[in-house]
């Protein structure tokens, strides 16, 4: 009797550790379209988005969890190839998406603000950026959500933001 239960106790736990360790297979298509865009195979990383919203949206509907990333992932590979109309708009799909999929006052709408204003900086749009901040520092101080790893998140985010700032400020008063 004891080794029946011993071996249930194994199988529940091996059950377990396996469901709560895979991945869906949208996070797994998003990771290629970002290891794409990180070896700098920015049209690959492009198409490998576009695969993903073909199958995840037809699947989970338009209005789904993966809405807000997957217009913040365009956002930030449109930027990176030089599309900058495209990247605004974008950039403004996923921070309406994340407030109304996500509620305005989460932690992941939050995030996603913090998200855009890194999105910004690189950019160069230092000012935005910092409108981004002072919005996500409201929501995140609000509901006790700036911990550690997004608070680093957050204030590196500021530092290049007001790095930014100073330096397009010298360089233009000259």
């Amino acid at each position: 009797m004891k080794r029946f239960s011993f071996f249930t106790l194994i199988l529940i736990l091996l059950f377990i550790t396996t469901h709560s360790w895979g991945q869906s297979k949208y996070e797994k298509m998003l990771r290629d379209a970002e290891t794409n865009y990180e070896a700098g195979n920015y049209s690959k990383a492009m198409s490998s988005l576009a695969k993903f919203k073909k199958k995840a949206f037809k699947k989970l509907g338009q209005q789904n969890v993966y809405t807000p990333t997957y217009y913040m992932l365009l956002a930030k590979y449109n930027l990176a190839s030089g599309y900058i109309t495209d990247f605004e708009s974008n950039l403004s799909l996923a921070i309406t998406n994340s407030k109304s999929i996500d509620k305005e006052n989460s932690q992941a709408y939050g995030v996603k603000l913090v998200e855009a204003a890194e999105l910004h900086n690189l950019n160069g749009s230092f000012r935005i950026s910092r409108e981004f901040l002072l919005q996500a520092q409201s929501v995140l101080d609000a509901g006790g959500f700036m911990k550690d790893v997004i608070k680093g998140q957050y204030s590196l985010a500021l530092g290049e933001a007001l790095t930014g700032q100073a330096t397009s400020q010298k360089l233009f008063s000259c």
